[in-house]
């Protein structure tokens, strides 16, 4: 099973970027289970998800990358049994740190391929950094892929500017995208660490 966790602050897109990675994964037949996480007791994006005719599995009122970690392990366990996915997608919580996840899973015995991939909304990461400068590394921290979102409200220059500095953060190759523009298949296979 591979697994991708998800990871950005609130409000960065990462319901959006996994409607369309699902899209793109589920047009080469793959079983796909995506865990939800919501530190609240309802889920936001459940709706959307639902609608997809996916399944969709939820964790609530726990941050699974440190006080919901046995609920994590407890529930891909469970996902391994009852649904033997290709692809586990695991959207955080905009508060959870990526790499805590993936080290909690690696720990607990996790043989398949996990992959961390955070997105950062452009329109907020400057204000975001300065006042949560140690929440915002740590999402990056690790992280096998960045995707800088809604460059489309920060212009050009902006845009460029943010993906350099968060390239020589991670020393990852940082995908600049557009929330109103669909990815095209080669960036969503890149971001995603699939081979099409």
């Amino acid at each position: 099973m591979n697994i991708i966790i998800l990871g950005g602050f609130l409000g960065a897109g990462k319901t959006s970027f996994l409607l369309q990675l699902t899209e793109f994964l589920s047009q080469r037949t793959a079983r796909i289970v995506i865990l939800e996480n919501e530190i609240g007791k309802i889920s936001i994006d459940d709706q959307s998800l639902q609608n997809t005719r996916l399944t969709v599995r939820s964790i609530f009122a726990n941050c699974i990358c440190c006080s919901g970690t046995a609920e994590l392990t407890s529930n891909v366990r469970q996902i391994r049994r009852e649904y033997n996915p290709d692809w586990l997608l695991i959207e955080a919580t905009g508060l959870a740190l990526p790499h805590a996840v993936r080290t909690t899973l690696l720990e607990a015995g996790e043989k398949g391929s996990v992959r961390t991939l955070t997105l950062v909304d452009a329109n907020r990461y400057r204000r975001l950094k300065k006042a949560m400068p140690a929440l915002i590394d740590g999402q990056l921290e690790g992280c096998d892929a960045v995707a800088l979102n809604k460059v489309d409200l920060v212009g050009d220059t902006e845009a460029r500017a943010i993906q350099t500095e968060l390239e020589l953060q991670t020393g990852v190759t940082v995908f600049a995208v557009s929330a109103g523009k669909p990815m095209t298949d080669t960036e969503i296979a890149q971001l995603a660490g699939v081979s099409i």
